[in-house]
């Protein structure tokens, strides 16, 4: 591992761990919550493999829609539900919940009889004598455990307590005179608050003193509201008195099933608005259970308080006295602890169900003795959270024994007339002893005689000798035993309908503990949310406290230090993975660590071992570090990509570069024929330069390069090497070319214009100027690299690289400043003017080629230099064919129009010579350059 790798390493783990640290610390403020119950939902839907077996203590009786249109609309009288409480201790129960709310009196119903006599029923004392006599019924109550008091409301609240007759405008001052608030504000806030405010605190008051020895409610009136004793019954004050005094006698009542808050005990909810049943019903209840619940910020209930806590009082919730009931659990023997209440069931066995504390934001602190609810079920479906079993049982079923009852009732008077009728036939004298025990209501008696009747009329088989007769034929006595068997088999079929519908009520609810609830679905305020429904009936809820506690199946929850030791775990082990490991290995690696630990929790810890961890922050740990991670090293590798190919491209072309990061696969590359141009060129006068510059040469060669080169990169040349003053440089590699001869004539032409303003600079520094001498071949070449492995070089080799050498040389030679050979000129000739220069034989070589130098471009050439062109070419024709006369007088043609030049002079010379002294062997046309 090189240096770079483990610095890049050191610095992705030093990532990872401050992305795992901020996680930690992100979760722990709680921001995570939402995602947090998320996940908590998913694990209880997907992960009930484990689950035990449901209590078969339990059975819900549901108020459906459909009893709403068979019983009636609701409120029902509480005679009614006296008549299906009765219903249901007859069944056997051993305990009955209704999650019913009897915090208001119900008025007493008069009804007129069919005499034209009225009856008075008092459904309350019905309900309450109902309640008596089953000795199993625990009552709900209620409170307010969601929203806190505002502070405004409990400064009210403390004035009234301490003088509940304080006026409004009175409240106000005095909190006026102690407040900073604008006098206007505070009015508008009392008068908002005060009459709720002045109802608690007349009820708290009479429940500070309503268990005063010698404490009457006349006393207790006459002490609390002093200024009211002289104001008539109706009085306003009066009547609220009364209604709290009610209330508070009720609240008294429930405290038989409540315990006192110890210094030790911890803090429980805190609640407010006490709703108890009324008095009446109160008294004769064996328990009673708060309904309201506590829901998470999302509104959906996860967890649910055990205790309340109500000056100085701890009230249960209805589901756990429920099961305390069906253990036989008094509920002052359990044990409150701070994370866990222990219920003795006797014989040495003890539940302990596990509870939990945390802030709720309703309430603005933090609260003690929460417990999971412990969901079950398939999501969506509430009805089927114990299965397709026998939890649930609408409560038409237990309406149909009372209805059949009540037609046994209402056809009594049609069974007595054909009592009467068979026994005026059969012995007079019973009739007489009937008659007798109906107006004394010997029920015994009447039941023993139509027993007797029945037996006589089935014995005497007159039924059979009257069937198939018709009623023409009968005589008026046998009419009347007809007619009194048809009502008394009709009456018979219904006791039968009857005894079968209580057995089967007997079979279903007998020794199990009853939670009556709503499930229809006009009852909004009884459905809440939960993990597995969206709506869900507030009595299921209870069920499920209730079937937790009997079947011991409680979730229990780990300490914040667990969650936070798991999440760096996961977070380290993530960034190692991804320091480690290549992007797409890492992305595996932390799927499977995520995929993992979310079965092994699921699966394990939560299914199995019943154990609830926080699995938010493990899982955005994962979710976190390795993106995070990842980038980072993809950003850092970039960086260092870029520094080194910057590094890189001061000794490499950057063409080659771009090339083999492009073709990452081919970054050694072999050697290719292709037909390419190269280049060389040399700086003409630069050895007189360097002398006189001497160790600042190698700045104004720099300059020179700086200008170079980007002319050559410009028009897609590759910058092979740089050979002093010189360069060589090809088209066609690393990527194709088709153009690689124009490119090349180009940048010649370019790199000549470009010495135009460099001389300029040299001239003003008081040195002299330079030229370029180039030399072009065009041709097939082998490119690629060459060299040892650990030192090889991208470059072209073959006859036509010498020959472009060869040429930039011959430069010097021909008075030329760019030489370029056929091949060039024939890619190139349609847009350029090219001036040939003849079939030179460059030192090295056996033949010649002919050779020729850009003028430029076609578009731009001026007569003069096509006419150059043009006698240039008559020149070396004249030439090449042996004519050195003619050639002679082309060149003077040449030299008295333009000038004599090198090539001209050179031209002269040797045709000169040939004149003199003719070649010996056969003229091929070529000039021989022996210099290299």
């Amino acid at each position: 591992m090189s240096r770079i790798e483990r610095k890049l390493m050191a610095r992705t783990i030093a990532i990872g761990t401050l992305l795992t640290l901020a996680v930690v610390i992100i979760s722990a403020s709680g921001f995570l919550a939402t995602f947090d119950q998320w996940l908590y939902d998913q694990r209880i839907i997907s992960n009930q493999r484990y689950t035990p077996a449901p209590t078969d203590k339990l059975i819900h009786i549901d108020i459906t829609d459909r009893a709403l249109d068979v019983i009636g609309r609701f409120p029902w009288g509480r005679s009614q539900i006296a008549q299906i409480l009765e219903e249901i201790n007859r069944a056997g129960a051993k305990a009955i919940a209704p999650d019913i709310l009897f915090t208001e009196p119900q008025s007493p119903e008069v009804k007129i009889n069919l005499d034209g006599s009225t009856t008075t029923i008092d459904h309350d004392r019905l309900l309450a004598q109902t309640i008596a006599e089953s000795g199993n019924v625990i009552l709900a109550t209620a409170f307010n455990i969601r929203d806190p008091k505002p502070e405004i409301s409990l400064q009210i609240e403390k004035l009234l307590h301490d003088d509940l007759e304080l006026s409004q405008d009175q409240v106000a001052e005095q909190l006026a005179s102690f407040t900073q608030q604008p006098r206007q504000f505070i009015q508008s806030q009392v008068a908002d608050w005060y009459f709720l405010s002045r109802r608690r605190a007349l009820f708290d008051r009479i429940m500070d003193e309503i268990h005063l020895k010698e404490q009457t409610r006349q006393t207790l009136r006459d002490r609390l509201l002093p200024r009211a004793l002289h104001d008539t019954k109706s009085s306003p004050a009066l009547r609220e008195f009364l209604r709290q005094y009610k209330k508070a006698e009720a609240a008294h009542l429930i405290q038989r099933f409540t315990r006192v808050e110890q210094q030790n005990t911890p803090h429980a909810v805190p609640a407010t608005d006490f709703l108890p049943p009324i008095n009446l019903v109160a008294k004769n209840a064996v328990g009673a259970g708060f309904v309201d619940a506590l829901p998470d910020s999302d509104g959906v209930h996860r967890s649910i308080p055990l205790w309340v806590t109500a000056k100085g009082q701890l009230y249960p919730q209805l589901g756990f006295a429920l099961a305390c009931k069906m253990l036989d659990v008094d509920i002052h023997s359990i044990r409150l602890k701070a994370k866990e209440v222990v219920i003795p069931t006797g014989q040495g066995r003890e539940i302990v169900i596990p509870v939990y504390s945390r802030s709720v934001p309703q309430i603005d602190q933090p609260v003690n003795m929460l417990m999971d609810i412990p969901w079950r079920g398939p999501a969506t479906r509430w009805d089927w959270m114990y299965g397709p079993s026998t939890h649930h049982l609408p409560i038409t079923s237990i309406w149909m024994a009372i209805a059949t009852e009540r037609k046994i009732a209402a056809s009594e008077p049609d069974r007595n007339d054909a009592i009467k009728g068979l026994l005026e036939l059969l012995d007079p004298s019973k009739l007489h002893q009937f008659i007798n025990a109906l107006a004394s209501g010997d029920h015994i008696t009447q039941e023993q005689i139509v027993e007797w009747t029945q037996h006589e009329v089935n014995s005497s088989g007159w039924l059979s000798q009257l069937d198939g007769l018709s009623r023409n034929d009968l005589t008026e006595k046998e009419l009347v035993v007809l007619e009194s068997s048809r009502v008394l088999k009709q009456i018979n079929v219904l006791k039968d309908q009857l005894i079968r519908t209580r057995a089967d009520l007997r079979h279903q609810i007998e020794g199990r503990a009853t939670i009556i609830g709503w499930t229809a679905k006009a009852a909004v305020a009884d459905f809440v949310a939960t993990p597995l429904h969206p709506r869900c009936p507030g009595s299921v809820v209870h069920g499920a406290i209730f079937n937790g506690i009997m079947t011991e199946d409680f979730w229990t929850r780990t300490p914040t230090w667990v969650t936070i030791l798991t999440t760096i775990t996961l977070g380290l082990l993530t960034t190692i993975v991804v320091a480690c490991l290549a992007p797409l290995r890492s992305v595996i690696a932390a799927l499977i660590i995520g995929g993992v630990y979310i079965l092994v929790d699921g699966i394990i810890i939560f299914d199995y071992m019943n154990i609830s961890t926080s699995t938010a922050g493990p899982i955005s740990t994962i979710m976190l570090v390795w993106p995070g991670c990842t980038l980072y090293r993809f950003i850092a590798e970039r960086a260092e990509r870029a520094r080194i190919t910057q590094r890189f491209r001061s000794y490499v072309d950057p063409a080659l570069v771009d090339y083999v990061l492009e073709h990452p696969e081919q970054a050694h590359l072999d050697g290719q024929i292709r037909e390419m141009t190269v280049v060389f060129t040399d700086l003409a006068g630069f050895t007189s330069l360097s002398e006189k510059l001497r160790e600042r040469t190698v700045g104004i060669l720099n300059e020179y390069m700086d200008q170079m080169v980007p002319i050559i990169r410009q028009h897609n040349g590759y910058v092979n090497k740089f050979l002093g003053d010189g360069i060589m440089f090809f088209y066609g590699a690393p990527k194709a070319n088709a153009h690689h001869a124009t490119d090349a004539t180009f940048t010649t032409l370019d790199m000549h214009r470009a010495l135009i303003p460099f001389n300029a600079k040299l001239l003003d520094r008081g040195l002299p100027g330079v030229s370029t001498r180039v030399g072009i071949a065009s041709g097939n070449m082998v490119v690629g690299d060459a060299g040892s492995p650990d030192a090889s070089d991208y470059t072209v080799l073959g006859d036509v690289v010498n020959l472009a050498a060869r040429l930039e040389s011959a430069n010097k030679i021909t008075g030329t400043s760019t030489l370029m050979n056929y091949r060039t000129a024939m890619l190139v000739e349609d847009q350029l003017l090219l001036k040939p220069i003849g079939r030179l034989q460059v030192a090295g070589k056996t033949q010649s080629v002919m050779t020729f130098e850009p003028v430029c471009p076609m578009d731009d050439a001026t007569d003069d230099q096509k006419l150059i062109v043009a006698w240039t070419d008559e020149m070396i024709n004249t030439y090449i064919t042996g004519n050195f006369d003619k050639c002679i007088k082309q060149i003077n043609k040449l030299d008295n129009r333009f000038n004599p030049s090198q090539l001209t002079l050179m031209y002269r010379r040797i045709s000169e010579q040939y004149i003199r002294t003719p070649p010996k062997d056969v003229f091929l046309g070529q000039i021989v350059l022996e210099d290299k």
